[in-house]
């Protein structure tokens, strides 16, 4: 059985080709607009464009999939005819990718609440007016600046976490789970004086300016999600521990 992005590429209109209009502003952030209603696609692609917004234009989700994306913020608008279901949806907001907006011919409560639960961020109903089009698509695009800036935060403190030793990173564990430098000692059957000099380079690899963002770092980063066993105290005693672990 095929996946819903391989069924929407297979129906897709070969000659169908994107229409493009340039990024005015420089910033490299653009609008998909998939529509296969042509009426309704050159009205939305004008809408955004005459408000400098890039728009890359298609008829159909497979045209969309086949499209080399943007390394910049966008958004995807989508006509709610072309789901093949809720899933080709769940699929088209899969994480990383960019915010979607839904537009529908008729106001569809019911669907508009499960789109929105499928992940989509906005369901419009046609005609859509300019302001109204514009104050979601800008939402969208914040939406995503944010989310690739949240990721390459990520990334970075991924590089970090990967510089420090298998011994540094087992002590990160620990302390973040709220254990003291001693219990961390005893668990690893090492000095406490060991401890702290390990708790100092792991603070300086991470970057991190205190505990209390080394443990916000490893929460970011799933450390405590691991599936490794552990003695001593539980994660809750993390925040209690924030203060009396600094010693």
């Amino acid at each position: 059985m095929s996946c819903p992005a391989t069924r929407a590429v297979q129906n897709c209109p070969t000659a169908a080709a994107a229409r493009t209009r340039c990024d005015a502003t420089g910033s490299g952030e653009v609008v998909y607009l998939i529509e296969t209603n042509s009426r309704l696609r050159e009205r939305l692609f004008t809408q955004l464009t005459s408000s400098d917004i890039a728009v890359r234009s298609v008829e159909c989700p497979g045209e969309y999939l086949c499209l080399s994306r943007s390394a910049s913020a966008a958004c995807v608008i989508f006509d709610v005819q072309l789901l093949d279901g809720i899933d080709l949806l769940r699929e088209l907001t899969h994480a990383g990718a960019p915010p979607v907006i839904l537009v529908s011919a008729h106001p569809d409560i019911q669907f508009g609440v499960r789109a929105i639960k499928a992940g989509a961020i906005d369901f419009l109903i046609h005609p859509v007016q300019s302001d109204v089009l514009l104050c979601s698509v800008n939402e969208a695009l914040s939406r995503d600046r944010s989310a690739r800036q949240r990721r390459a935060e990520i990334a970075k403190q991924w590089e970090r976490y990967l510089r420090l030793t298998p011994r540094e990173r087992d002590v990160l564990a620990l302390l973040v789970r709220g254990n003291l430098n001693k219990q961390v000692a005893e668990t690893l059957a090492i000095r406490e004086g060991t401890v702290k000099a390990h708790r100092g380079q792991i603070t300086l690899k991470m970057g991190a300016r205190s505990f209390a963002e080394l443990v916000r770092m490893a929460i970011e980063l799933k450390i405590l999600e691991e599936d490794r066993p552990y003695t001593g105290p539980s994660s809750p005693n993390v925040l209690r521990n924030l203060t009396r672990g600094l010693a």
